[in-house]
């Protein structure tokens, strides 16, 4: 199987170093009967004074398999790492879990992703984000479907009052 060619990396500002500062396994959410929920964020390791934009990253896997430190199947062979890259740029990245098919019914994975979302929105500025900005959410297949279905505006207005979010599905 043929991998997307690694693209170089973007020139990146004056700032970088090309460091990334990892926080792993902060918990969003704990449901009863279910483990607790996780996310990851992933941070420029030198940045100016102030506040970054933040890009969720939902994994792909059907719903059934997968890790949120997972990236697209067509990144893992980048020397730079997927979410490197995205820091690279300026993105303060999320990358939350959520629980999978065999662990609870749809749509208990949109709930999961809304909960992450209304989370990250809590805690912006303990993350170094711009608070009360859009939150840019992609995902890769199963994942891409979840950042849809959570980036619905009637939807999320129902499960949540949060700024609005651009969702799409990402294609690498």
């Amino acid at each position: 199987r043929r991998h997307a060619p690694q693209a170089p990396t973007p020139p990146g500002p004056s700032w970088l170093t090309g460091c990334v500062e990892v926080e792993k396994a902060i918990v969003y959410a704990e449901r009863d009967g279910f483990r607790a929920l996780e996310l990851d964020v992933y941070r420029p390791g030198a940045s100016p004074e102030g506040a970054r934009p933040l890009l969720v990253y939902v994994h792909g896997g059907g719903w059934r398999v997968s890790h949120r430190s997972r990236p697209p199947r067509e990144t893992r062979d980048w020397a730079r790492g997927f979410f490197e890259r995205l820091t690279d740029v300026g993105f303060v990245v999320a990358a939350p879990d959520y629980r999978l098919s065999a662990e609870a019914h749809f749509p208990a994975q949109i709930d999961d992703l809304v909960e992450a979302l209304r989370w990250l929105h809590e805690h912006a500025g303990q993350l170094g984000v711009v608070p009360g900005r859009a939150q840019e959410v992609r995902g890769q297949s199963g994942g891409g479907r979840l950042a849809v279905g959570a980036g619905d505006g009637d939807e999320r207005r129902r499960r949540c009052d949060q700024a609005p979010l651009a969702a799409e599905q990402l294609d690498v």
